[in-house]
């Protein structure tokens, strides 16, 4: 069965959050389960914020328990590193969105990019970042039943071999 995402754009500033996505208005299925703000931002970060949203909804659907007792901290660096990832994929000048410690990391980025992409993005630069080759799908499926920190950085040091897995646990402190 297809998954139907609500999604409300707001046409008026919020300058609280530019977007927000809310399981729990799926219980009737006529609530906008996302929503998104600010219409006057540029066309990369408003198609930015939608991922992330999105990528929200979809970890959701990976399991509902699983979500809504997972860390805010992984919720969080999950949806913004898809965002990064994906935006990326259209505007290919897209930096990532802006870290906001302690919640909104870059580990994502980091376990992804090379240090040769260090200062293109938001994420560690070196000496911190030296992790780099894992493939969105290898975090996504790490992340599948973990709801810390720790356990989703175990995870993809126990399902993946990679020649940097030795630097995780730093780029992991790095970010916490």
């Amino acid at each position: 069965m297809a998954l139907v995402q609500k999604i409300a754009a707001i046409n008026e500033e919020n300058n609280d959050i530019n977007g927000q996505h809310a399981a729990w208005k799926r219980v009737l299925g006529i609530l906008n389960w996302i929503k998104i703000w600010n219409p006057q931002r540029d066309d990369d970060d408003i198609y930015a914020t939608v991922i992330h949203e999105l990528t929200h909804a979809s970890h959701w659907d990976m399991n509902h328990n699983d979500f809504n007792d997972t860390d805010v901290k992984v919720k969080e660096s999950w949806a913004r590193g898809v965002q990064w990832w994906l935006t990326r994929k259209v505007y290919k000048n897209y930096r990532g969105g802006s870290t906001i410690t302690p919640t909104y990391t870059q580990i994502v980025v980091d376990l992804i990019d090379s240090k040769a992409d260090d200062y293109k993005n938001f994420g560690a630069v070196f000496p911190e970042d030296q992790v780099t080759g894992y493939t969105i799908k290898e975090i996504e499926d790490a992340l599948k039943g973990q709801k810390t920190w720790n356990n989703w950085r175990d995870n993809i040091k126990k399902k993946y071999t990679n020649g940097t897995e030795d630097k995780i646990d730093a780029l992991f402190s790095y970010w916490e």
